[in-house]
């Protein structure tokens, strides 16, 4: 008895010790697969520089934010590729904060905020700002836009907007 009591014990410790070595080495690749995660998510798709130049009744709109929706995705989904125009008209999309746009076939959306007219309050100041769409809503539903633009991969320099 005594002598197989030992030899008993020690196989169940050898046992118990690949046991925790292979959990050990599962939870060592469970971390390392959650650490490359965000890695991996963040790459998303290539993005290929995009610019173009916004004109309406042409003069440079300045301050116009473009929109460029994929046309066959969701568009609760997926976000859709943005620039602002400077001074100058012109503007560089972004995507996920990033430069440029995926290749593919988009609808374009356009609006330009600007200060509306303010009627003053009698007696008083009135400290709110009234904003309207300069394009008066023309340009903002992808549904009906008619401006249709295929981002290629490489560079993309945009023939200008010309808008009424």
């Amino acid at each position: 008895g005594f002598g197989y009591g030992i030899i008993s014990m020690n196989i169940t410790s050898c046992q118990c010790g690949a046991a925790r070595t292979r959990w050990r080495i599962a939870v060592v690749l469970v971390f390392f697969s959650i650490s490359l995660l965000p890695l991996a998510c963040s790459q998303g798709p290539t993005l290929y520089p995009v610019e173009g130049k916004v004109l309406h009744k042409g003069k440079e709109a300045a301050g116009a934010t473009v929109f460029f929706h994929l046309k066959d995705g969701d568009p609760v989904k997926v976000q859709p590729s943005t620039g602002t125009t400077g001074d100058d008209g012109r503007f560089k999309l972004r995507t996920f904060d990033k430069p440029g746009a995926p290749a593919g076939a988009y609808r374009v959306t356009l609006i330009w905020m600007k200060e509306a007219p303010h009627a003053k309050k009698a007696g008083g100041f009135d400290m709110t700002i009234d904003t309207q769409d300069v394009f008066e809503g023309a340009y903002a539903d992808v549904k009906k836009s008619k401006i249709e633009i295929t981002v290629k991969a490489g560079d993309n320099k945009l023939e200008p907007f010309l808008l009424d």
